[in-house]
């Protein structure tokens, strides 16, 4: 046999209108079957044949490609492949309902579609055990800390093919280079950051007024790229950092606390508001005024499009510029995308933890603690530290958690079964498989070490060589994490279309050519609030649980 599993009761009582609604929908999209029969494992495949699509972009098609083909070894189904630069091509056949693929693999949300009723329930996909293994499909992503983000009201139907780790990443070439080896060490808090950029700043000035020559190679701290919105992800974890992860989420669900500190669900305009001005988007906005100050930024950035960003950052270089850049945000893709640049130049990246916004000390309960004292105690949680002398335990707690957080892409990559798929039962046991340690393994192999968020142990692979980058992730966020970042299953986010950012579009340039934080916050806050009455049926007529 194939698979193995064992059985889980799967009842909820659904509630609100929303979650009826989803209910019926997914009753339709399931033929009719009775959504209070328990879900059984699913079965070892048999044959017959299965249709993929992924979305080819930053992770590629070879892992999907090599999994395919050892579950198509095993199993004797015929697996086609179909990838497309354009990820509409899956969802546009989600959405129609003429979908020739049985999976598509999706690089953008597509939680909408579960409301929608456009997708095939897998909850049997989560409770099955793989082969030889003991812990369920669901019980792994438990463990990985992200298993809630895929639960709708105690069914399933989506999950994901990637974690999608983003931050800010270094050149340790350029850093060296600068401060000189061993000299410099990671910033942990925003202060620090900004600190470390002005000092890189001030150090190669001086070089280029005592040599005006070394203009020309000098290195800067940030390279962007203009058409891009990639320091959206510090951001968010900046303001989630600020809030509490808590209260991170009240913005998506319409939710502000009234002058006596209760927690109200908005119910007109003026509450609306209130639930959308949120002090932490406005603390990290002020962060990102000062790292994407004009002299901080490679001015060679004006006119790169989002892989030669990339590939400057990880070669120095870019047709005759020789401007070096220190630090630049991205996604773990980096180093696939740029996988000739860091070979060449000797693998100098690293992806480090976003710091911890400074402005965090506002809402400890001692708020005249010093940033050095911060750093400290981060650093000595960074070592496993589970105190602090003269930190409180609610503060030390705080800061941890702050510590921990990691904007993440893992709902926006999904895979899902679309209504309309034929091959059903290959489709869910191709899930399983992924899942697997065998599937897992395949994954690693074919991305330098990088894992799926199903716990796979890397590091206990000696056939799988792990990139000097891939090693930075795990020291990084291998220990665990707590995942942020827009909450896709919230109707204001998946049907109201409610944004982080207030439809402004990319923070990058904008926050480069001199933005005003408090304007671009005040924006943002009166764009959403105007379309109040075109989205206030999405706003949950209870706090969330």
């Amino acid at each position: 046999m194939f698979f193995r599993a064992k059985e889980v009761a799967m009842k909820k009582i659904l509630a609100l209108i929303l979650c009826l609604l989803l209910a019926v929908s997914c009753l339709a999209c399931t033929g009719g079957k009775d959504p209070n029969i328990p879900p059984k494992p699913v079965d070892p495949p048999s044959g017959g044949k299965l249709n993929v699509f992924i979305h080819n972009q930053g992770y590629g098609r070879d892992w999907v490609d090599q999994l395919a083909s050892k579950f198509g070894e095993l199993t004797g189904v015929e697996v086609n492949v179909i990838a497309n630069e354009e990820n509409a091509t899956g969802t546009l056949a989600i959405e129609n309902e003429k979908s020739t693929f049985d999976l598509v693999f999706s690089g953008e949300p597509i939680t909408h579609f579960v409301s929608a009723g456009k997708l095939q329930e897998i909850s049997d996909v989560f409770i099955t055990v793989p082969e030889g293994e003991s812990k369920s499909v669901k019980q792994k992503l438990d463990e990985f800390g992200v298993g809630e983000l895929f639960d709708f009201n105690g069914k399933n139907y989506i999950m994901p093919w990637h974690t999608m780790h983003s931050g800010i990443n270094y050149n340790i070439k350029v850093l060296n280079s600068v401060f000189g080896e061993n000299k410099w060490e990671e910033p942990v808090t925003t202060d620090e950051f900004i600190e470390m950029l002005n000092r890189l700043n001030e150090i190669e000035t001086a070089k280029v007024e005592a040599d005006p020559s070394y203009a020309d190679t000098r290195a800067y701290g940030i390279v962007i790229s203009p058409e891009l919105n990639y320091w959206s992800y510090p951001v968010e974890n900046w303001w989630a950092q600020y809030e509490g992860n808590d209260d991170f989420y009240n913005y998506f669900y319409a939710e502000y606390y009234d002058a006596g500190g209760v927690k109200n669900v908005a119910k007109d305009k003026a509450s609306f508001a209130k639930a959308l001005n949120a002090t932490g988007r406005l603390e990290a906005l002020k962060v990102l005024a000062e790292v994407l100050d004009t002299d901080n930024v490679n001015p060679v950035s004006e006119g790169l499009g989002y892989i030669n960003h990339q590939k400057q950052f990880a070669s120095g270089v870019f047709q005759s510029n020789k401007n070096p850049s220190a630090f630049l945000s991205c996604g773990d893709w980096l180093e696939k995308e740029t996988y000739a640049e860091v070979k060449a130049a000797g693998e100098p990246i690293r992806l480090m933890k976003t710091p911890v916004i400074s402005s965090i000390v506002q809402k400890l309960d001692d708020k005249q603690m010093s940033d050095e004292t911060l750093a400290a105690v981060i650093r000595a949680i960074d070592a496993g530290a589970k105190e602090y002398k003269g930190v409180s335990a609610d503060d030390f707690n705080r800061i941890a958690e702050a510590r921990s957080m990691n904007k993440c892409g893992v709902v926006e990559h999904s895979v899902a079964l679309p209504k309309n798929a034929r091959n059903v039962d290959n489709a869910k046991a191709f899930l399983v498989f992924m899942a697997s340690e065998l599937g897992q393994s395949i994954f690693a192999k074919a991305n330098g070490g990088m894992t799926q968020p199903y716990g796979y142990n890397v590091a206990s692979d000696t056939s799988i060589v792990i990139s000097e980058y891939v090693k930075s992730i795990i020291k990084a966020y291998g220990g665990g994490f707590t995942p942020v970042g827009a909450d896709r299953k919230a109707p204001l986010v998946f049907a109201g279309t409610l944004d982080m950012f207030g439809g402004q579009g990319a923070l990058d340039k904008q926050f480069w050519k001199g933005a005003n934080p408090e304007l671009y916050h005040n924006n943002a806050v009166k764009y959403e609030s105007e379309r109040y009455e075109s989205i206030k049926m999405y706003i949950a007529p209870t706090v969330r649980k």
